[in-house]
C-alpha cells in the first residue's frame, strides 16, 4: 500500500511541476511579446515625433522666410498689386504650412501618450500664432510688428522645449516586463 502511495505522489509532484512550468513559460511567452510590442511602439513613438519636430522647424523657417520678405509685399502694394491679393497670399502659404504639420500631428495623437500629445498640441497653437503674426491684416500696415513676431517666435521655442522634454521622458523609459498581470488574456 505504501508503494502506491509513493506512486501517487511522485505522479501528484510530476504534475504540479509540469503546470508550474507551463504557466512560468506562458508568462516567459506574454512578457516578451510584450516587450517586444512595447519596444516596436517606442520607435514608432520616436520615428513620428522627430517627424513632427522637423516638420515645426520647417514650418518655422518658411514663417520666418515670409515675414522677412515684407519688403517684398511692400514694393509689390507699391507697384499697384491690390492689398487684398497680397493678404490671401500670405494667408494661403501660412495656412499650407500649417496644415503641414498639423497631418504628423494625427501621428503623434494615435501613438500617445496623452502627456506627449498634449505638448505638441501646445506647439502647433503657438506654430499658428506665429503664423497669424505673420500675417499683414491690414492694407494701412506697411511692414510686420516684428517685436511681436519676436515675442511669438520665443513662446514657439518654449513650447519645443516643453515636447521634448515631455518625449525624452516617454522615449527614456525602457519597456519592463509585465509583472502581476496575468497570464491569461481578460
Amino acid at each position: 500500500m505504501s508503494e502506491q502511495w509513493g506512486n501517487v505522489v511522485a505522479a501528484l509532484i510530476a504534475a504540479v511541476a509540469a503546470l508550474v512550468g507551463v504557466r512560468m513559460g506562458l508568462r516567459q511567452v506574454a512578457d516578451g511579446a510584450h516587450i517586444e510590442h512595447e519596444q516596436w511602439l517606442r520607435g514608432q513613438r520616436q520615428e513620428a515625433y522627430v517627424v513632427h519636430l522637423d516638420a515645426v522647424d520647417h514650418a518655422r523657417a518658411q514663417l520666418a522666410d515670409i515675414i522677412n520678405s515684407a519688403d517684398r509685399y511692400e514694393e509689390a502694394t507699391n507697384e499697384g498689386h491690390e492689398w487684398s491679393d497680397i493678404g490671401e497670399d500670405i494667408d494661403r502659404c501660412g495656412e499650407e504650412i500649417c496644415n503641414s504639420v498639423r497631418k504628423l500631428l494625427e501621428r503623434v495623437y494615435l501613438l500617445g501618450p496623452e502627456k506627449v500629445h498634449a505638448a505638441a498640441v501646445e506647439l502647433d497653437h503657438r506654430l499658428t500664432e506665429l503664423k497669424l503674426v505673420v500675417r499683414i491684416p491690414e492694407e494701412g500696415v506697411r511692414s510686420p510688428n516684428y517685436e511681436l513676431y519676436r515675442t511669438t517666435e520665443d513662446s514657439l521655442e518654449s513650447a519645443r522645449r516643453g515636447f521634448l522634454t515631455v518625449t525624452q521622458q516617454v522615449l527614456g523609459t525602457a519597456p519592463q516586463p509585465s509583472r502581476g498581470r496575468s497570464w491569461r488574456r481578460r
